[in-house]
Protein backbone atom coordinates (compact mmCIF):
# COMPACT_ATOMS: atom_id res chain seq x y z
CA UNK A 1 0.00 0.00 0.00
CA UNK A 2 2.83 2.39 0.86
CA UNK A 3 4.53 1.72 -2.47
CA UNK A 4 1.29 2.34 -4.37
CA UNK A 5 0.69 5.61 -2.53
CA UNK A 6 4.27 6.70 -3.25
CA UNK A 7 3.91 5.88 -6.96
CA UNK A 8 0.54 7.64 -7.11
CA UNK A 9 1.98 10.71 -5.38
CA UNK A 10 4.97 10.75 -7.71
CA UNK A 11 2.69 10.62 -10.76
CA UNK A 12 0.55 13.48 -9.42
CA UNK A 13 3.70 15.49 -8.75
CA UNK A 14 5.00 14.87 -12.26
CA UNK A 15 1.63 15.93 -13.66
CA UNK A 16 1.85 19.19 -11.73
CA UNK A 17 5.44 19.74 -12.87
CA UNK A 18 4.46 19.13 -16.52
CA UNK A 19 1.57 21.59 -16.26
CA UNK A 20 3.91 24.16 -14.79
CA UNK A 21 6.71 23.71 -17.33
CA UNK A 22 4.26 23.85 -20.25
CA UNK A 23 2.73 27.01 -18.83
CA UNK A 24 6.17 28.48 -18.15
CA UNK A 25 7.36 27.78 -21.71
CA UNK A 26 4.36 29.65 -23.15
CA UNK A 27 4.67 32.62 -20.80
CA UNK A 28 8.35 33.19 -20.14
CA UNK A 29 7.84 36.24 -17.93
CA UNK A 30 5.18 34.68 -15.71
CA UNK A 31 5.57 33.54 -12.15
CA UNK A 32 5.04 29.81 -11.76
CA UNK A 33 5.71 27.19 -9.13
CA UNK A 34 8.71 25.90 -11.11
CA UNK A 35 10.28 29.33 -11.53
CA UNK A 36 9.48 30.54 -8.00
CA UNK A 37 11.17 27.58 -6.29
CA UNK A 38 13.92 27.07 -8.90
CA UNK A 39 12.86 23.59 -9.98
CA UNK A 40 14.27 23.93 -13.47
CA UNK A 41 17.76 24.63 -12.12
CA UNK A 42 17.77 21.76 -9.61
CA UNK A 43 19.23 18.33 -10.09
CA UNK A 44 16.73 15.59 -10.93
CA UNK A 45 16.99 14.08 -7.43
CA UNK A 46 16.35 17.39 -5.68
CA UNK A 47 13.46 18.15 -8.03
CA UNK A 48 11.83 14.79 -7.24
CA UNK A 49 12.15 15.44 -3.49
CA UNK A 50 10.48 18.87 -3.79
CA UNK A 51 7.72 17.55 -6.05
CA UNK A 52 7.01 14.55 -3.80
CA UNK A 53 6.88 16.81 -0.74
CA UNK A 54 4.48 19.17 -2.53
CA UNK A 55 2.31 16.24 -3.68
CA UNK A 56 2.21 14.55 -0.26
CA UNK A 57 1.22 17.75 1.52
CA UNK A 58 -1.41 18.52 -1.12
CA UNK A 59 -2.92 15.03 -1.35
CA UNK A 60 -3.02 14.63 2.41
CA UNK A 61 -4.78 18.03 2.56
CA UNK A 62 -2.21 19.25 5.06
CA UNK A 63 -1.01 21.94 2.67
CA UNK A 64 1.74 23.40 4.81
CA UNK A 65 1.86 26.52 2.66
CA UNK A 66 5.62 26.65 2.21
CA UNK A 67 5.17 25.35 -1.36
CA UNK A 68 2.09 26.57 -3.17
CA UNK A 69 0.72 27.18 -6.64
CA UNK A 70 1.59 30.59 -8.05
CA UNK A 71 -0.27 31.08 -11.35
CA UNK A 72 -3.97 30.68 -12.11
CA UNK A 73 -3.51 27.54 -14.26
CA UNK A 74 -1.54 25.95 -11.41
CA UNK A 75 -4.27 26.84 -8.91
CA UNK A 76 -6.92 25.28 -11.16
CA UNK A 77 -4.97 22.05 -11.63
CA UNK A 78 -4.09 22.03 -7.92
CA UNK A 79 -7.79 22.29 -7.06
CA UNK A 80 -8.41 19.02 -8.88
CA UNK A 81 -5.46 17.43 -7.09
CA UNK A 82 -6.85 18.55 -3.72
CA UNK A 83 -10.28 17.09 -4.57
CA UNK A 84 -8.58 13.85 -5.56
CA UNK A 85 -6.73 13.84 -2.23
CA UNK A 86 -9.94 14.30 -0.26
CA UNK A 87 -11.69 11.55 -2.25
CA UNK A 88 -8.78 9.15 -1.77
CA UNK A 89 -8.54 9.85 1.96
CA UNK A 90 -12.32 9.39 2.33
CA UNK A 91 -12.17 6.07 0.49
CA UNK A 92 -9.33 4.80 2.68
CA UNK A 93 -11.09 5.89 5.88
CA UNK A 94 -14.34 4.25 4.73
CA UNK A 95 -12.55 0.94 4.19
CA UNK A 96 -10.84 1.30 7.54
CA UNK A 97 -14.18 1.86 9.29
CA UNK A 98 -15.71 -1.14 7.51
CA UNK A 99 -12.84 -3.31 8.80
CA UNK A 100 -13.32 -1.96 12.34
CA UNK A 101 -17.08 -2.59 12.25
CA UNK A 102 -16.58 -6.22 11.19
CA UNK A 103 -14.45 -6.91 14.26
Amino acid sequence: MTVLISIFTYMIGMFMFCVETIFNSRHENSDTFASEYGLLGMSARDRVVVILYFSFTSLSTVGLGDLHAISDIERISQSFVLLLGVATFSYIMNNFLIILNKS
